[in-house]
């Protein structure tokens, strides 16, 4: 029987890959951080390594430098846990000698499963690593919804986002000193929402918690990057993830359409700016520097998220807004300003002007991620029918983190 070694900070997480895989017929260990992988790949080196990068004590990076300078281990199969948004990261791990990176907002059971075999039968092709314990075959072959994860999942995911809240409020309370641990504590909470929600299956919840996780690991390096813009996203996305713990089977049922997302700013680094923001969510988007050409286009074109400069020759921002939403084809379609005047008197015109949300100059690339995936999953839910227990939706771009309204809305 191949021993699997999992090293994951995460309690849920790791329970969930533990069952997997015992399910399939493995053995597994499974440690909370990097100094405990080290010692466990010491003492009883397995067949196979499950590492996640973001790892208390020794990171995934330290560890991965550790066992390929050994002989015992030099070897071995690694397949390292990603988040699709940390580029940075997921190359670190190449270069340190990971076999095989997987990201965490799509890493299913099957995945998860397949990757395991296709590495163990490399690594040693005379073994029976294709044997299955026969009277779990179906629940591994299932391509629905996983059930019985999904259910620990929810339960899980419940506590998490309420303890979610109450940490985004200890970051909108601390100074400066303080804020970094809290961002770190959020950050990690979030960490174990992204690959409890990948294993799930959940696309929507996996994507948007593992985009808020990369944005909060900006913040934590770069605490300069905490403004009222920043922090009001975070809290969108954190009140985002309660509804989507309730809705992410609904959404999963239905196949979607790539989104059509309009970019209008007559600056050409700005709308390059915000094209490769959404590359990082994988979106593309139609780009336009003349608001009366999108104006043209948006008169018989539906899009589903439009993202506006407010300072524009000709035309500004708001005034495209009007006009764009007395149009038939985009009358509901949501308007997120790109603006560098933050100051309250611009976000009450943009909210008159109909306006869904607002987002500050100089404008981060994994924050606008963020902002896009929002609005695009809630009108997605806006569009499904929820559940009679589902949590209600509220108005698009009203935020509900309870006391830290009094902080993004400075």
């Amino acid at each position: 029987m191949k021993k699997i070694l999992i090293i994951e900070d995460d309690e849920c997480t790791r329970m969930i890959y533990r069952t997997r895989l015992q399910a399939e017929g493995f053995a597994t260990e499974a440690v909370a951080d990097g100094r405990a992988g080290i010692e466990q790949l010491t003492s009883s080196p397995p067949d196979l390594v499950l590492l996640d990068l973001m790892l208390p004590q020794v990171s995934g990076i330290e560890v991965l430098k550790f066992l390929r300078g050994q002989v015992s281990t030099g070897n071995l199969p690694v397949i390292v846990l990603t988040n699709a948004y940390e580029h940075g990261a997921t190359e670190a791990a190449r270069k340190a000698g990971a076999n095989l990176c997987l990201s965490k907002s799509d890493c299913t059971p099957r995945n998860l499963v397949h990757a395991v075999r296709i590495m163990l039968a490399a690594a040693d092709p005379e073994s029976a690593v294709c044997v299955k314990a026969p009277a779990l075959v179906a629940l591994a072959e299932s391509d629905g919804s996983n059930t019985i994860t999904e259910s620990v999942i929810k339960n899980e995911m419940r506590q998490r986002v309420s303890e979610l809240r109450q940490s985004f409020l200890n970051v909108g309370k601390s100074d400066e000193i303080s804020r970094s641990n809290h961002l770190l504590e959020l950050r990690r909470a979030v960490h174990g929402v992204a690959g409890g929600a990948g294993l799930a299956g959940l696309t929507h919840l996996a994507r948007t918690s593992c985009a808020l996780e990369a944005l909060l690991n900006e913040l934590h390096a770069k605490p300069q990057r905490v403004n009222p813009s920043s922090l009001r996203t975070t809290a969108q996305a954190i009140d985002l993830l309660a509804v989507l713990v309730e809705n992410a089977s609904v959404l999963q049922s239905r196949a979607w359409a790539a989104p059509r997302i309009l970019v209008v700013d007559d600056e050409t680094i700005s709308r390059q700016t915000v094209c490769m923001a959404l590359k990082k969510a994988d979106l593309t988007a139609t780009a336009l520097g003349d608001p009366i050409q999108a104006l043209k286009l948006l008169a018989d074109t539906r899009f589903d998220l439009i993202f506006l400069d407010v300072e524009m020759p000709g035309l500004n921002g708001f005034d495209v807004c009007r006009r764009l939403h007395a149009t038939a084809a985009n009358a509901a379609t949501p308007v997120v300003f790109v603006t560098a005047l933050t100051d309250f008197d611009t976000r009450a015109r943009s909210n008159l002007s109909g306006g869904t949300d607002i987002i500050a100059k100089p404008v981060s690339l994994i924050e606008l991620a963020v902002k896009a995936l929002i609005h695009l999953f809630r009108a997605r839910l806006h569009s499904v029918r929820t559940p009679a227990n589902a949590v209600p939706l509220s108005p698009a771009g009203v935020v509900h983190a309870g006391p830290a309204d009094t902080l993004i809305a400075a």
